[in-house]
């Protein structure tokens, strides 16, 4: 999460007030804490279990509410703009204005399916490892209870 967070931020820095970059630096951060909470773990802090699994929370609900902000954004109005960037005039002349059409009609069905299925992915994959941290805290109590760090 840190390498992927702070690549994405680097990239999308030119605009920090993007969704893109936002949810950049939220994956860094969670990147960040979710490392901070594991050597936690290590040093048998039983506190460590609950703050992964809230971590894990965060960023579930972080990815999904990005992917519904990019669902929406994808209007018909959005991909025409998109499109008339000079950069992409030959792709568009490529194109007989009745498949443009229709192209530019199914683009935001398309990318409001692809960014629901990455909000369902994202909530119930950290959601199930919100869950197996949980599950662990009785496993950590008996560690520190037979093992005790040096620290306890």
């Amino acid at each position: 999460m840190i390498v992927l967070g702070g690549l994405s931020a680097v990239v999308s820095v030119l605009d920090p007030l993007s969704a893109s970059f936002l949810i950049s630096a939220a994956v860094l951060v969670n990147g960040l804490l979710e490392r901070h909470f594991a050597v936690q773990l290590e040093e048998r802090e039983p506190s460590a279990v609950g703050r992964l699994a809230a971590n894990q929370a965060a960023l579930g609900t972080e990815i999904a509410v990005y992917s519904i902000w990019q669902a929406r954004a994808a209007t018909p109005e959005a991909i025409e703009r998109y499109l008339s960037d000079p950069r992409l005039a030959g792709l568009i002349d490529m194109y007989p204005r009745e498949q443009m059409r229709e192209l530019i009609d199914f683009l935001p069905r398309a990318i409001q399916t692809f960014y629901a299925a990455v909000a369902a992915v994202a909530v119930v994959a950290c959601a199930l490892t919100a869950l197996f941290y949980l599950s662990r805290r009785k496993h950590l109590a008996t560690l520190a209870h037979t093992y005790p760090t040096a620290t306890h």
